[in-house]
């Protein structure tokens, strides 16, 4: 995860080339998801109650009744990972 201003941003590898950038609190608890698991099947669990949220959208799993995760537009250019207008995303 990555802090931006006051906020935390949670990484998420989704492919050899692509990544996708979430809320990096869960939004039962305020777990910080960073020290969750990211699944083979495509969830990111919280490390405090459990809850899985998908990789592809951030739509919480069964069994919990969750907002989906916040998602932020990445793009990827010389190696880094950047947020697109990240000051706005997160207002």
């Amino acid at each position: 995860d990555v802090v931006i201003g006051r906020h935390l941003v949670l990484l998420v590898r989704t492919g050899e080339t692509a990544v996708a950038a979430y809320q990096g609190l869960c939004p039962h608890e305020f777990a910080r998801l960073a020290e969750g698991t990211v699944e083979a099947e495509g969830w990111i669990r919280c490390p405090r109650h459990l809850a899985r949220f998908k990789v592809e959208d951030g739509s919480c799993g069964r069994g919990w009744t969750l907002p989906p995760l916040r998602r932020y537009a990445v793009y990827l250019e010389d190696g880094g990972v950047w947020l697109a207008d990240p000051i706005a995303s997160l207002a």
